[in-house]
């Protein structure tokens, strides 16, 4: 009981501090385009990929979508750099939603509106890199939901990182290269890039019909 009231002692401590540095990002994004965003942190130098990776981990508490930011990654580090860069981000803030879930626990998580986890939960926890892999290619659910889902279930953390971050693979790179794309000003590949992300964004869509058209039919 100590060392649990110890634990969420010491994340709340560090979510106020993160939530700081949150508040403070999201003040400045907001009133900043993407290119205006591009220009600020280009200028930081060496520190840019830095301040980027810390942008990813902090997303989910200033709400930028994933999407904005793999391709703000783009336009900054091009598409190979930018991929790496976004998926250690966006990985290494879905690991601190994952603790943030098993330390608090259900009652915590139930809180979050929109979102039913009971049905998920026992899926992640019978084959923790599959499902996580699945959820993460085929976004049916918010990323930070999936986090959420995988903290509250019995996934070893190696398996949720590994699966996710081979599942966040796919989506990233195509918004990192839709990024670079504007960059380089080539409408080719604009169209290019706009053809993959809408061909992306139906996949849920495509998902859940196939899913329903299964159960009609079983």
């Amino acid at each position: 009981m100590k060392r649990k009231r110890a634990f969420i002692g010491g994340l709340a401590f560090v979510l106020l501090l993160l939530l700081a540095v949150a508040v403070y990002l999201y003040g400045y994004l907001k009133n900043i385009s993407l290119r205006q965003a591009t220009t600020a942190i280009d200028s930081l130098g060496a520190m840019a990929p830095v301040v980027f990776v810390m942008m990813c981990i902090l997303r989910g508490l200033v709400f930028l979508p994933c999407g904005i930011l793999s391709a703000l990654g783009g336009m900054l580090f091009g598409t190979l750099p930018g991929t790496v860069l976004t998926l250690i981000g966006l990985t290494a803030g879905s690991v601190c939603t994952f603790y943030m879930a098993r330390g608090l626990g259900k009652e915590w998580v139930q809180r979050i509106p929109g979102h039913k986890y009971d049905r998920y939960e026992g899926y992640v926890s019978r084959d923790s890199f599959y499902s996580v892999f699945l959820m993460r290619v085929v976004p049916i659910l918010p990323f930070d939901a999936v986090s959420c889902i995988a903290g509250l279930s019995r996934a070893r953390v190696d398996k949720f990182v590994s699966g996710t971050l081979a599942g966040s693979l796919p989506g990233v790179f195509i918004y990192v290269y839709f990024g670079d794309s504007i960059k380089s000003m080539s409408l080719k590949r604009v169209i290019f890039s706009v053809l993959f992300i809408t061909a992306f964004a139906v996949i849920p869509f495509l998902y859940r019909y196939l899913m329903k058209l299964k159960q009609k039919t079983a």
